[in-house]
């Protein structure tokens, strides 16, 4: 972590795997130079309940992700909450991973279930006054009620009354 940033603030940026993105940064500040140990090495760690390894996995794949989720929905901040919330539900469930795919396909696949159901929520609901409102006004038939029909009866009869 760099020394700059006080705990509270590092650890609201650098979240719950934040050990293995620090010693990522320690690594390239003092430019040691190692082989990067491959995907399925993190992940074999990582379903072993190593939480570094799987803070690997994410500082490794956390801006690919992003970019996708950004294009897809077009706020950053909404991306961000996505890629954010699809590694914590990969996280939860890694013991369901079960390797027939890359572990990318699998998270992207559901960052993209994710972004899917928060569209499908947020669906704004109609009401009906505001469909009548936008439909405009109701076309009538223009017959009379029957107030107004037997008002009218009524000045029919009092009208023969008064000639006869």
């Amino acid at each position: 972590m760099p020394p700059a940033c006080p705990p509270f603030v590092a650890n609201a940026i650098w979240g719950t795997f934040g050990a293995a993105r620090a010693s990522i940064l320690s690594e390239k500040s003092v430019n040691r130079v190692a082989p990067p140990p491959s995907e399925q090495t993190h992940l074999a760690a990582a379903l072993a309940g190593d939480r570094d390894a799987y803070g690997m996995l994410v500082v490794h794949y956390q801006d690919r992700l992003f970019n996708k989720m950004y294009r897809m929905v077009g706020c950053r901040e909404e991306a961000a909450d996505l890629v954010q919330d699809a590694f914590v539900q990969a996280y939860v469930k890694l013991d369901t991973f079960g390797g027939r795919a890359k572990f990318y396909t699998w998270l992207y696949r559901i960052a993209m279930n994710l972004a899917l159901s928060r569209r499908r929520r947020r669906r704004p609901a109609v009401s009906i006054d505001q469909a009548k409102e936008a439909a405009g006004v109701e076309p009538s038939d223009g017959s009379a009620g029957p107030a107004e029909s037997l008002l009218s009866a009524e000045q029919v009869e009092a009208v023969q009354q008064a000639l006869n």
